[in-house]
């Protein structure tokens, strides 16, 4: 499996997810990689964290431990 494709076609979903989201609450936003991680731990106005994880990645973590 090439990793690269499956994480750009990971994003492409999230990012749809988010558009549905957006509909109810207008302020949710997509955070990816290190960077993402280091936004959301150094701003104290966040709450709540959601992290989601496709069910295909979910199997391919999965392999990878076997």
């Amino acid at each position: 499996m090439d990793y690269l494709n499956f994480d750009s076609n990971l994003q492409e979903s999230a990012r749809g997810a988010v558009d549905i989201a957006k509909e109810f609450f207008p302020e949710v936003e997509c955070k990816w990689g290190d960077a993402g991680i280091d936004d959301i731990i150094q701003d104290a106005s966040i709450n709540a964290v959601l992290v989601v994880l496709a069910a295909q990645f979910q199997a391919y973590l999965y392999s990878l431990s076997m």
